[in-house]
């Protein structure tokens, strides 16, 4: 997939840069489980297969993870959160559960292909596949 991207300077938000992807399977009428499924990791510990916690340092670990919720029709959904720097949403590499919840609903709400966005210290990822393609991977 081809993402198109807009950079952007936001007072508040720090985002970095922002793309849509153009092609390849859209939401479509998965897109409500996607984000009900996503809220349940967001919820989740780390340390528990779930998305908030403290995160180890770009370099130290495991900066990211991966999601993936098999749907309908052969096709999964792929979320990915990163910890690019050294910060977190409280400064100390930890992301509560409504900043995880808030940038990957962006991704899945903003982008009809999926897409990514870098916000300061994470970056969020959202992808929707038909199983057994090229993009077919965790």
């Amino acid at each position: 997939m081809k993402p198109t991207s807009i950079t952007c300077a936001a007072t508040l938000a720090s985002v970095v840069s922002a793309g849509c992807f153009t092609t390849g399977q859209s939401w479509g009428a998965d897109k409500q489980k996607v984000i009900d499924l996503m809220k349940q990791r967001c919820n989740m510990n780390f340390n528990a297969d779930g998305l908030k916690g403290v995160w180890d340092k770009p370099g130290n670990g495991v900066p990211s993870r991966t999601v993936r919720f098999n749907l309908d029709n052969g096709r999964y959904a792929r979320l990915t959160l990163t910890r690019i720097g050294d910060g977190g949403t409280d400064g100390n590499g930890y992301i509560k559960q409504g900043d995880c919840v808030d940038g990957l609903t962006k991704e899945i709400n903003g982008c009809e292909h999926g897409g990514g966005s870098l916000y300061t210290n994470w970056e969020y990822k959202g992808d929707i596949n038909k199983s057994g393609t090229d993009d077919d991977g965790p």
